[in-house]
């Protein structure tokens, strides 16, 4: 989270919680707040609502999946752009943690952050837009730039959908170019992938 406010976002610690014993609502199962896996930050500017309503930067949902924590924005059904939840193992908690305290030391300064580098907000929308080149870093739902673009256009996109943010509409071409090239249809352009495309 610090890192987060570091890189522009301010987090609410009013409208903010993580660590919390209830059930998923409309259900009695436990959430995975239950557990601290999970955490909802600024909900009155992120609802849980039919249509994806979020004040997040591009930057931040990739900043956090990086640490295996999904978005709920991204989820298909009612985006909850207010959560994010950890996916991972509790292996995979040690390790990313040893990982964010190197790529993110007390001075603040980044040492690595995986090649992304988000804008502050200030930027406006095409600095949210970076300059890889096709092929060079793995993409799915939530990933801003250049190489969207390009991968919009070599799915077939009109011009005027051709944004550079890959949301549910990129998703969904992406997976049916994957069932079509005899890929695994996970959304995520990696190297297998990338390696059709660039044919």
């Amino acid at each position: 989270m610090a890192e987060t406010e570091r890189r522009g976002y301010d987090i609410d610690p009013d409208h903010t919680g993580g660590f919390v014993c209830r059930p998923i609502r409309g259900t009695d199962r436990p959430s995975n707040h239950s557990w601290g896996l999970a955490v909802d930050i600024n909900w009155r500017t992120n609802p849980h609502q039919d249509e994806l309503v979020t004040d997040m930067p591009f930057w931040m949902p990739e900043l956090w999946w990086q640490y295996s924590f999904y978005w709920g924005g991204w989820y298909r059904e009612r985006p909850d752009a207010m959560h994010y939840e950890f996916v991972g193992t509790p292996q995979d908690a040690r390790a990313l943690t040893v990982a964010a305290r190197t790529s993110f030391p007390a001075s603040g300064q980044v040492i690595s952050n995986g090649g992304f580098t988000p804008p502050s907000e200030s930027d406006g929308f095409e600095a949210y837009v970076t300059d890889a080149n096709p092929g060079q870093r793995k993409l799915r739902s939530g990933s801003a730039g250049e190489d969207v673009k390009f991968i919009q256009r070599a799915l077939g996109f009109p011009e005027g959908q051709v944004d550079g943010l890959f949301g549910m509409d990129t998703d969904s071409a992406v997976r049916d170019f994957q069932r079509d090239n005899s890929l695994v249809p996970d959304g995520i352009v990696g190297p297998r992938t990338w390696s059709v495309l660039l044919q």
